[in-house]
């Protein structure tokens, strides 16, 4: 299901004090143009005037909002906001920019300059979410080149007239430094992977408008309300980037990469048994670390010389969901624990590791 998070809408209003506004920050440039803030839990309202130099008066001006709708309606934005809550969420909305500025017009009516669809896909694990964005780093967005931010968020920066698109775990972004976790919307995004693409601009919204719309291009005037009220336009704001997710989580796609990885394996001279046996450790390593692995330190040593040898980081393996149910790591007892300190402690006698365990630890 497809949804909206962020909107930016506009109005011009002259009739209006807006001094009497407890602004909390106030900027004026060189060229004379004045750039006022007011920063709400829920909403941030941003008023721009541009002087004359010579006489000071205003020769253009604007006022600006910008929210999560789904924050203004559920108090949270892990849960899609779906087109038939957005006037809900428009209507509460506008009571909340009541509070600042009495009169204002209803948001429905203001003109659009930013609008973020989005796109939860249930991956099931974060194990699983992680393999998808790593994947997603092989691909551009148009010209667009990705680069990686914060919690491995995959992001194809934009400029107004186009979009920003990024990829991201929910999971991980709800645990970011700063932020208070809520456990519930944690248990809620674990294993989601959002996708999510903002047009920025009035020309982005109107072309996505058209192209929802099967129109040349979108004539008229354009306001929040018609264009969110558009059918298909959250799927055309988020059709290029969903493009390459699809791909990404098709199994033709990952099977690829993963095909890939053998050939280099074998090519490397390895046998087929011995790199099916290479992938299982390397989904063992994603999963608990190199520490997590039922090996001795000189075992450890081996492995990740024999990773070296053929230029591979286990740590990037696209496995994919199906693979990584297939070789699902062993998760070892008390008993192959202790197994493995007595060979250690025989190791680090001998100076000799012959013994090669290939479970994995309980992580808890």
């Amino acid at each position: 299901m497809h949804g909206y998070d962020t909107l930016q809408g506009a109005w011009n209003e002259t009739d209006r004090d807006w001094d009497a506004l407890p602004w909390q920050s106030v900027q004026i440039t060189t060229s004379g143009v004045v750039k006022r803030t007011l920063n709400r839990p829920l909403v941030q309202l941003t008023r721009i005037e541009a002087l004359e130099p010579a006489t000071g008066a205003i020769r253009q001006m604007g006022t600006t909002f910008q929210c999560s709708l789904p924050k203004v309606l559920y108090g949270n934005n892990v849960q899609e906001l779906p087109p038939s809550d957005v006037p809900a969420a428009l209507d509460a909305l506008h009571q909340l920019l009541q509070e600042d500025i009495p009169g204002c017009p209803h948001p429905s009516l203001t003109t659009p300059r930013r609008i973020d669809a989005t796109d939860n896909r249930m991956l099931g694990s974060e194990k699983q979410v992680r393999a998808a964005l790593r994947a997603c780093r092989a691909f551009n967005l148009g010209r667009t080149k990705p680069y990686i931010g914060q919690e491995g968020t995959v992001n194809w920066p934009g400029k107004s007239g186009g979009h920003r698109s990024k990829v991201y775990s929910k999971y991980r972004d709800l645990l970011r430094p700063g932020r208070e976790a809520d456990e519930d919307l944690c248990v809620q995004a674990e294993g989601v992977l959002r996708v999510e693409s903002g047009a920025i601009g009035l020309k982005s919204i109107r072309a996505d408008f058209a192209k929802a719309l099967a129109l040349a291009e979108a004539r008229g005037d354009l306001t929040v309300g018609t264009a969110l009220g558009c059918p298909g336009l959250a799927e055309a704001i988020l059709a290029p980037l969903n493009g390459i997710v699809d791909t990404v989580l098709g199994s033709e796609f990952m099977h690829m990469k993963l095909d890939e990885t053998i050939e280099k394996m074998r090519a490397g001279g390895k046998t087929y048994h011995r790199a099916m046996g290479l992938i299982g450790f390397a989904h063992a390593i994603q999963e608990f670390g190199w520490q997590g692995l039922m090996l001795t330190r000189q075992g450890i040593y081996d492995l990740k010389k024999e990773f070296a040898a053929l230029g591979i980081d286990p740590q990037e393996i696209e496995l994919g969901p199906l693979m990584m149910r297939i070789t699902k790591p062993y998760q070892a007892g008390d008993k192959e624990r202790a197994q493995l300190a007595k060979q250690q402690a025989k190791e680090d006698a001998a100076g000799d590791g012959l013994l090669r365990l290939t479970v994995a630890s309980d992580p808890s």
